[in-house]
C-alpha cells in the first residue's frame, strides 16, 4: 500500500517511532511486531526501538522525544498535541506533519479492520527483545 510507505521529510527514526507508538495504543500485538520489524529493516537502531517500547521517551534525543510525545498525545486524545505541533512543524515542515498524520492513520487502520471483522485478539506478553509492552 503506497500510502503506508509515504515518507519524504521525516527521518526513519521519527517515522517509525510514530508508527510504533500508534501501534502500541491500538492493542494489536501482531501489528506492533510488524512495525518493529519494519523499523529494524529501515535501519532504526535497537537502542531506539527498545527505548520506545519501554516508554522511556525521556531517553530519546530531543527531536525524537518531541515526535514520541506528539504521537502519544494524538493516540490518547489528551490535548497535549498542541504543545508539540509547532516544534514538529519547525523541525520537519508541513510535509513532515502530514507524514506523521498518515503514519498514525495507517497504523490505526489494520487493527480497526481486524477488530471489526472479529479477528482481533489481545496481545500476548513476551520476554523477547522488542516485545510489546505489557498493560
Amino acid at each position: 500500500m503506497p500510502l503506508a510507505r509515504f515518507r519524504r521529510a521525516l527521518p526513519p527514526e521519527a517515522y517509525h517511532i510514530a508508527r510504533i507508538v500508534t501501534a502500541s495504543h491500538e492493542d494489536c500485538g501482531i501489528c506492533l511486531q510488524t512495525e518493529v520489524r519494519l523499523a529494524k529493516l529501515a535501519g532504526v537502531s535497537p537502542a531506539i526501538l527498545q527505548t520506545t517500547l519501554d516508554e522511556n521517551s525521556c531517553a530519546l534525543s530531543p527531536d525524537l522525544a518531541e515526535v514520541y510525545f506528539f504521537v502519544e498525545a494524538v493516540a490518547t486524545c489528551n490535548g497535549a498535541e498542541e504543545d508539540f505541533r509547532e516544534a514538529i512543524l519547525r523541525r520537519y515542515g508541513e510535509v513532515g506533519l502530514v507524514e506523521l498524520s498518515l503514519a498514525i492513520a495507517v497504523c490505526r487502520m489494520f487493527p480497526t479492520v481486524k477488530h471489526v471483522m472479529g479477528y482481533a485478539a489481545p496481545r500476548e506478553p513476551s520476554d523477547r527483545p522488542f516485545s510489546p509492552r505489557k498493560r
